[in-house]
């Protein structure tokens, strides 16, 4: 799911699911994608990640088709 559609999801009452990340594991999107979650939270708040590591998660669960949403610290 992208973000457009977890959004849609939540307003029609559909149930999505979805953990918070704080690995930077390689393998780790796609054992999340296999596990049935729609998305991830990422936090930046509480595990601070530079701009380059931040993109390089977003772009890895995107292509596994888990949204990332990101908290901005």
């Amino acid at each position: 799911m992208d973000t457009k559609e977890i959004k849609r999801a939540i307003n029609d009452g559909k149930v999505v699911y979805g953990t918070s990340v704080t690995s930077i594991s390689a393998y780790l999107p796609q054992v999340l994608k296999s596990a049935g979650l729609d998305f991830v939270f990422i936090d930046t708040e509480h595990v601070p990640r530079d701009r380059e590591t931040l993109s390089n998660l977003c772009y890895a669960y995107r292509g596994v088709g888990l949204a990332p949403l990101v908290r901005i610290g």
